[in-house]
């Protein structure tokens, strides 16, 4: 699945309103999962929105995400300086909590949990692969 999260994921967009136009996109290696694990969902967001000050200073860095990873398979975000990647990669993790919406890493939703249990969570289940590049090779 490729896909936009501005307007191709399940309806998904990420970015800010104060930087129209941009998004990040969304690949999957469609090549590398075995389709018995084809249902089973890690995680997953469900009309995830984060927004950072208030008032007219406010800005949506995630407007209402819906998005799923599926198990055995490879997953990308890529998108422009401040598209929502990170926003989204640290609210999926748990490591910042959303404006609304809901995550589900298994079977446990997030939202629910304190502190403790998040930092528990992420230790026993969360490993990030982050690859940075000065130049575009794509």
């Amino acid at each position: 699945m490729l896909g936009r999260l501005s307007d191709g994921v399940n309806g998904a967009r990420a970015g800010g309103a104060s930087r129209p136009g941009r998004s990040c996109n969304l690949r999957e290696d469609v090549s590398s999962a075995p389709a018995a694990n084809a249902s089973q969902t890690l995680v997953e967001a469900n009309d995830l929105s984060r927004r950072y000050g208030e008032g007219e200073a406010a800005v949506d860095a995630l407007s209402d995400v819906t998005v799923g990873f599926p198990a055995s398979r490879f997953a990308a975000i890529m998108g422009p300086s401040g598209s929502g990647k990170s926003t989204l990669m640290h609210i999926l993790a748990g490591l910042d909590r959303p404006t609304s919406g809901t995550v589900r890493l298994g079977d446990v939703e997030l939202s629910g949990l304190d502190d403790k249990r998040l930092t528990e969570l992420r230790r026993d289940k969360i490993g990030f692969i982050s690859r940075r590049s000065t130049c575009c090779r794509c």
